[in-house]
């Protein structure tokens, strides 16, 4: 079973990223490349993978100069990690184009392997000869001849360009969702049918009946006035409050008697002047027997 063009271009670039030139010649590489181990790669496929990797190092230089030129020129579209990508598909279309064939070429260039978006500015730059005389040409011809640059080169590929524009339109589809016609304006695209969503058909619940709210009375009703409070003064209410707290003071004291209340014993310890005086007058008696009492005479001036 043949292999896809997307495994297929994986292995090219994956030959081409895996090999250093420093440790290893290019045909003692090709022949002990673990990518190559493969049981399930046909002869027709290893041949490819042998002449597309003979050809990005023959072109090694040619082609390094013209991804770096695009991944400057479309900083937001291009990604560095795909270059060994870039490499391969360049190849392709500046050196294999004629031999390989567009249908072909198509096939590996919308296989999916890469970002889309990435791939149409791939091969729009490779298309526009203004923008390949401002941004490589120059180095390109630093290393090949004018002559051959501009005749195999750049001229050579714009035979191909109506063969190619239906590629292009077709990543460009992918890319962006429009296509742009040959003066910058979009072309008209087939409208998608659009799926229109349909309410499903259920029972429709009944209402519910909400009780009418309660009506809230606002109107203020205030108490009449008690019929006592014209019958007192206030003499009367102060002699009132006399006589309650006296009752109450009497109802307190009954309640507790003195005699009721319990007697502490710490209440009877001596208090710290009394021992003083006890401790004074022992010293005392124990200092009385002592009489002697020395003459002390006066000092003699010297």
């Amino acid at each position: 079973a043949q292999l896809n063009r997307g495994k297929l271009l994986q292995k090219c670039v994956k030959i081409i990223e895996t090999f250093d030139p420093k440790k290893t010649t290019v045909d003692s590489y090709i022949q002990d490349a673990p990518a190559l181990q493969d049981k399930g790669l046909s002869d027709i496929e290893l041949k490819f993978i042998h002449q597309v990797f003979y050809g990005c190092v023959r072109y090694q230089k040619f082609l390094k100069l013209f991804v770096t030129s695009f991944l400057y020129r479309c900083p937001t579209n291009a990604v560095r990690s795909e270059q060994g990508l870039y490499m391969v598909l360049a190849y392709l279309l500046f050196f294999r184009l004629e031999e390989l064939g567009v249908g072909e070429f198509r096939q590996f260039f919308t296989c999916g392997y890469g970002t889309t978006t990435a791939l149409h500015a791939l091969i729009q730059y490779a298309l526009d000869v203004e923008a390949l005389e401002n941004w490589v040409k120059v180095e390109w011809c630093k290393v090949y001849d004018v002559k051959y640059v501009e005749e195999e080169i750049i001229n050579k590929l714009q035979g191909f360009a109506l063969e190619l524009k239906p590629v292009l339109e077709e990543v460009e589809y992918k890319a962006t969702g429009t296509i742009r016609a040959s003066d910058s304006t979009l072309m008209p695209t087939k409208d998608k049918r659009i799926t229109s969503p349909k309410p499903f058909n259920l029972t429709k619940p009944k209402p519910r009946l909400i009780p009418e709210p309660e009506a809230i009375s606002r109107e203020v009703k205030a108490l009449p006035v008690p019929a006592h409070i014209h019958s007192t003064s206030l003499n009367e209410v102060e002699q009132q409050k006399k006589q309650r707290l006296a009752e109450e003071k009497q109802k307190v004291a009954a309640k507790y008697d003195p005699e009721d209340v319990p007697k502490l014993a710490s209440a009877a310890r001596r208090d710290g002047s009394e021992l003083e005086e006890l401790a004074r007058r022992l010293e005392a008696d124990r200092m009385a027997p002592c009489t002697f009492k020395p003459k002390i005479g006066r000092d003699v001036p010297p």
